[in-house]
């Protein structure tokens, strides 16, 4: 077995042992806290005056799984 070979294999059984252990209802609570969290934060960032949001949330499935949260700026319709 070849060196590229080995590392396929690797990755392969990387990639079944993180699919195993965030189960289903492991991963939908992930959604459910990152979309809760979301609003919280935008709802505190419209209090404060901020003009900054949250606009969008990437779940990356590794070891460990992140939550990544995108930021963009909200314009005044009128100045557009």
């Amino acid at each position: 077995m070849g060196l590229l070979d080995r590392a396929k294999q690797s990755v392969e059984k990387a990639r079944d042992i993180s699919l195993d252990l965030v189960s289903d209802e492991n991963l939908a609570n992930m959604i459910i806290v990152a979309c809760t969290k979301q609003d919280n934060v935008n709802e505190a960032l419209k209090t404060k005056g901020s003009i900054y949001r949250i606009h969008g949330i990437d779940l990356e499935m590794g070891i460990p799984p992140k939550i990544v949260y995108a930021i963009r700026r909200e314009f005044d319709e009128q100045l557009e």
